[in-house]
């Protein structure tokens, strides 16, 4: 009777949370959380945004990012005079054709920032999806079994953070685009190089080399990942739960996936949101310094690295891209942030 009773009282209270609007689903209450931080919900509506604008960039590109005009070379258009100094006014040629101007081949900055999203946001968001997985399998594998498999795989981890990660990742782009400019039929080389023909194709690019770059930073972003995994894990091996699994006679795979990865993966993801912004600024640098992508691949760093030659001269060339860069990042960032204080126990009661 004291059972039924109970069940009733539990019954008739839940009925009452969800007439409040007061979800009872963690995640439902989380993202009702996210919501209310108007930065956060704000930096996803500006990556769901640019999502969108990466998706339908041949409808949204008013032309074709490699084609140029050689007459409209350098051209700056009439609305931005007034914003920069008096002294432009005197060589700049101005032009209403482009809505943010040329570049130094007469191709339209609008059309190459459009297309350039395809190259940052997939660059984010696969880097982040290869350092997830990578770092997940790898940190779960250690701090599960502990002992010396532990201490074997975090020293691994330990060579490969002594390593500077930049140099690492311009060893390795320097070697992808030596070895994979002229292979033969046949070969491993040729293999990776038609699959990155078919990923340039997917994203709608012309010689991107876009799975180089996707290599490239994957294999050096999962250390942190794997770290805080362990770390995850090492809390939560112990607890009640996990010893009721194992009294039950659940194996270990089971017990990772089904009892110990529900409790970590929220932590994970949100360092993973945190992180996209250092992956994307990553392409930018490695395509600022001629290790990126491939011409005439629009990208944000190439697009600012052509435009720091001129940049006395013509400024606008540098400020469209660097302004949808910092754009991005601070949008992933405030999205990071909110989503981690959304899936913060602690922030419940706070908010």
């Amino acid at each position: 009777m004291a059972t039924q009773e109970l069940t009733a009282r539990e019954r008739a209270a839940l009925r009452l949370s969800e007439r409040q609007g007061k979800p009872a689903n963690l995640w439902i209450d989380a993202w009702q959380r996210l919501l209310k931080n108007r930065a956060a919900a704000m930096g996803g509506l500006i990556v769901v945004l640019l999502i969108l604008t990466a998706v339908f960039a041949p409808a949204l590109a008013p032309y074709h990012y490699a084609v140029g005009d050689s007459d409209e070379a350098y051209t700056v258009p009439n609305w931005l005079m007034r914003f920069l100094p008096s002294g432009t006014a005197g060589y700049a040629k101005t032009s209403d054709k482009f809505l943010f101007g040329s570049d130094y081949l007469g191709r339209d900055l609008l059309s190459r920032l459009i297309y350039g999203t395809r190259i940052s946001l997939p660059v984010g968001f696969i880097g982040a999806t290869i350092a997830l997985l990578m770092g997940l399998v790898y940190g779960c594998i250690a701090g599960y079994y502990g002992g010396r498999v532990d201490n074997v795989m975090m020293r691994i981890v330990d060579i490969m953070y002594a390593f500077p990660t930049m140099l690492l990742i311009i060893l390795m782009m320097a070697f992808f685009k030596s070895t994979f400019a002229d292979v033969s039929p046949g070969t491993l080389a040729y293999g990776f190089n038609q699959v990155n023909k078919v990923v340039d194709q997917i994203l709608g690019l012309q010689g991107g080399g876009m799975l180089f770059i996707f290599m490239g930073i994957g294999i050096t972003a999962w250390m942190g990942m794997a770290r805080l995994a362990r770390g995850q894990i090492l809390s939560l091996k112990e607890k009640e739960f996990v010893e009721a699994a194992h009294m039950i006679g659940s194996g270990d795979i089971r017990i990772i996936v089904r009892h110990i990865l529900p409790n970590i993966i929220g932590p994970c993801i949100v360092a993973e949101t945190l992180a996209i912004p250092g992956y994307i600024n990553t392409e930018v640098f490695l395509s600022f310094i001629g290790l990126g992508v491939d011409p005439p691949t629009p990208s944000w760093g190439a697009m600012i690295s052509d435009g720091a030659q001129a940049i006395r001269s013509y400024p606008h060339m540098v400020i469209f891209p660097a302004f949808a860069l910092a754009i991005t990042m601070f949008s992933f960032n405030f999205l990071g942030d909110g989503l981690r204080d959304a899936l913060d126990p602690k922030m419940k009661g706070a908010s």
